[in-house]
């Protein structure tokens, strides 16, 4: 949106910029996310209206999934109760497994956290993930979808702190 990178891994659900060019990488959706106590452990999914009254970190204004979630309580004519926002999705797990926050990832974010639940939201929030690139400063048909899921993949693991595996997707 700054017009700051030439080349990204974005949530490309809301891009609409014809500069912008996209190479789909993978679909996923966000769930809802909290320590392994949370009193909705065991629910096989919620709704907005389920989580109205939690306390939430989200990423920094401007983003997708910060939009998103300010968007879908206005819906219900709540207000989100937000104790922080930060873009350190590590911060982000650590205070969630304190039971301190909840918050809006994507599932491959803490699939593998034994300390962390993943409700799926109804309804299903579909997310589409790719490259971005800017004007036509790189050719996106030179990368390869499979390859881009491991590098995706990957990233996903070492921000999550665990071990990078060879198997993804």
């Amino acid at each position: 949106e700054e017009d700051v990178l030439d080349l990204a891994v974005i949530i490309t659900n809301d891009v609409k910029s014809p500069d912008v060019h996209i190479k789909h990488i993978c679909d996923t959706e966000f769930h809802f996310c909290a320590g392994k106590n949370h009193k909705l452990r065991g629910r096989e999914s919620v709704s907005f209206l389920d989580i109205r009254d939690e306390s939430l970190i989200l990423f920094k204004n401007g983003y997708f999934q910060n939009k998103f979630v300010r968007k879908r309580f206005a819906e219900i004519h709540s207000e989100p109760n937000v104790i922080l926002c930060s873009n350190q999705v590590v911060t982000m797990k650590n205070l969630m497994k304190e039971g301190i926050v909840c918050a809006f990832l994507i599932k491959e974010v803490v699939e593998d956290e034994d300390d962390i639940i993943s409700i799926p939201l109804d309804p299903p929030v579909p997310i589409q993930i790719g490259i971005g690139v800017r004007g036509s400063r790189f050719d996106l048909i030179q990368f390869p979808a499979c390859c881009v899921r491991q590098c995706i993949c990957q990233s996903f693991r070492c921000a999550a702190g665990r071990k990078i595996s060879n198997q993804c997707f």
